[in-house]
């Protein structure tokens, strides 16, 4: 055996033995969309928002130009979630497991802007590798904000947990759906 093979080997058992993986979706997929205004009253945001989803499990909102009654949003916390951050709920579907997910992408904004991420890598191992398709299906981002403090520690005590997705429509500490979303994925028709 060469030694670029037993490398290779030695790579892949170290991998399992820490518990790592690479099951993510085929190098180079991505899903790329628009965040656009709700038309909701304020806080709205910029029609220059959008969303980013690799096929290696990183996620990203990018929010651009939120505003409120008193103008540029800028929210700060310190370690914990406060309730001024703003929520980018991320919806899909492992197709071939007919099962529905959620992540809650979290951020603070700064003069209006915030970048929300999340490694979602581990959850692709819940998909087993003999399944086909092993594929996602993107059913919807929606923005919503401010958090609120009455939400922060059920918030912060699920981004924290060991499973910080939801599974079949559970309760999402993070979002207050009975608010219209101050954006969602899509187009803005004029």
């Amino acid at each position: 055996m060469s030694f670029t093979r037993r490398a290779l080997l030695a790579a892949a058992i170290a991998g399992v033995l820490t518990g790592s993986s690479s099951a993510g979706a085929k190098a180079g997929t991505k899903y790329v969309g628009n965040l656009v205004p709700t038309g909701a009253t304020a806080p709205t945001l910029s029609s220059k928002s959008k969303f980013v989803l690799k096929g290696n499990g990183q996620f990203k909102a990018v929010l651009r130009g939120v505003t409120a009654s008193t103008g540029l949003v800028t929210s700060e916390r310190t370690g914990t979630l406060d309730g001024d951050e703003y929520v980018a709920l991320l919806s899909g579907t492992f197709v071939a497991l007919s099962q529905p997910f959620q992540f809650n992408l979290v951020t603070d904004l700064k003069s209006g802007n915030g970048v929300a991420k999340i490694d979602a890598s581990r959850l692709f191992v819940l998909v087993p590798t003999l399944i086909k398709p092993r594929s996602v299906r993107i059913t919807g981002m929606e923005v919503y904000g401010p958090l609120g403090a009455e939400n922060a520690a059920a918030c912060q005590a699920k981004l924290a947990s060991d499973a910080p997705f939801i599974l079949s429509g559970g309760a999402n500490p993070c979002v207050d759906e009975t608010q219209l979303p101050i954006a969602v994925g899509g187009i803005e028709v004029p």
